[in-house]
């Protein structure tokens, strides 16, 4: 059986041993039908022992397991199943709340369980019977730190994507007009930088600029359609990807227009890239 401690060392009446042999000690202390335990109780003795309620002196250790087995208030164990189904409970909820974006449900429950747990672990064990619910309490802590973690890191990824999205032209892939203007002011400026240029990239910082637009595309929309349109953008945005190089910036500045920003590279090599092209 397991000791449940219901007292501590203060709560058991003491008399030291020469004066029990001696009979020196307070007439009102009778000892008839009563159990004496003989041994260490100074706090310089080494037969200490670790227990729930604190350190305790190896006499009142087995003062308890006396106390225990006369009392019959023996310690019980909560079956298992129980503390899983409550654990279950607190995970799937706390997990749904994460899943379907539910934050401070998802804190709040996972307080108001860990609450519960604690409180069925004290209630439970001044009933006499274990349910340890603390490790329980500590995996869903667990859980809910791992989801809010998880939960940032999602944010942190569809910003990202967002941001891709936001940048790209869905039809064609390239770059849009607005990160077109701002690619070319930070160029502009590192061209008037040379110093910048050279530690950034080890070129002057020149580059070459293109632009590319499709004469009569909208006789192309109106004889053949939106579909047929769309299909010769591509086909172009094809074209243009195949020759550009890998550092180049292709943007698609309107309906039929393209932008070549060609770093690193003068006028010439400019109007060699739209030669091959």
């Amino acid at each position: 059986y397991d000791v449940n401690y219901l007292a501590n060392g203060k709560d058991f009446p003491k008399v030291s041993f020469w004066r029990f042999v001696a009979r020196e000690f307070d007439g009102d202390m009778d000892f008839s039908d009563k159990i004496l335990l003989v041994g260490h109780t100074s706090k310089l003795s080494h037969d200490k022992h670790a227990t729930p309620v604190g350190e305790m002196q190896g006499l009142h250790l087995n003062a308890n397991a006396l106390l225990t087995i006369l009392s019959g208030r023996f310690l019980y164990y909560a079956p298992i199943y129980y503390e899983w189904a409550l654990l279950a409970l607190g995970l799937v909820l706390i997990l749904w709340c994460g899943m379907t974006r539910r934050t401070v449900l998802m804190t709040f429950l996972a307080a108001v369980f860990l609450v519960l747990y604690i409180t069925i672990s004290i209630a439970m064990l001044w009933h006499d019977v274990v349910f340890d619910l603390y490790a329980e309490a500590l995996y869903l802590l667990v859980v809910w730190f791992a989801l809010a973690v998880y939960r940032q890191l999602r944010t942190a990824v569809e910003n990202i994507s967002l941001r891709e999205e936001a940048i790209h032209d869905p039809l064609t892939g390239f770059f849009t007009s607005r990160y077109f203007q701002v690619r070319l002011k930070y160029d502009l400026e590192k061209l008037g930088n040379p110093s910048f240029a050279a530690k950034r990239t080890g070129s002057p910082g020149e580059f070459a600029l293109a632009m590319v637009d499709l004469d009569n595309f909208k006789l192309v929309n109106d004889t053949f359609g939106h579909a047929e349109g769309d299909r010769t953008l591509k086909t172009v945005a094809e074209v243009l990807r195949k020759y550009a190089r890998r550092e180049d910036i292709l943007c698609r500045f309107g309906g039929d227009e393209f932008c070549i920003i060609m770093s690193g590279t003068n006028a010439e090599g400019g109007a060699a890239l739209l030669e091959r092209v």
